[in-house]
């Protein structure tokens, strides 16, 4: 298909046997992560959550703010992001998206990748760094 690919949250409906979540504005998302197979997302901070809990995201950049996260998630392989959504194909979707459907072993990479990259000890790095920065040691 050559025209870019939108949809709203109805859009996955035709695959009837499919358990598809549309969550926006949570701020609770990890029992949702920690059941899931994969997410789509956009490539904002959620993507390091997922990451932490392992799981395998394809996303969108939605924003200039976007770039570096969107990249990483390609660099380091803990998910695919297509890049910004207006400019995303939707035969590229959805070879993707069967991509990650179907193929256990990219997802079970891709979340190893995840823990690796994202090991939830940031909050003490930075703390550490507070610290030394500010000679706070006591």
């Amino acid at each position: 298909n050559s025209k870019p690919f939108h949809t709203n949250n109805t859009g996955f409906n035709q695959f009837k046997k499919l358990k598809v979540n549309y969550i926006t504005n949570s701020y609770d998302l990890s029992k949702v992560m920690s059941q899931t197979d994969f997410a789509i997302t956009a490539a904002g901070s959620t993507v390091f959550e997922l990451a932490h809990m392992g799981v395998p995201q394809i996303a969108f950049m939605i924003d200039e703010n976007q770039e570096i996260t969107g990249s990483k998630i390609n660099e380091h392989g803990f998910g695919t992001c297509l890049g910004y959504l207006e400019d995303v194909f939707k035969d590229d979707f959805v070879n993707v998206f069967f991509e990650f459907l179907e193929n256990t072993s990219l997802k079970t990479e891709m979340s190893s990748k995840g823990k690796k990259f994202v090991d939830g000890k940031g909050v003490d790095r930075i703390v550490e760094q507070i610290v030394q920065y500010y000679d706070l040691a006591a």
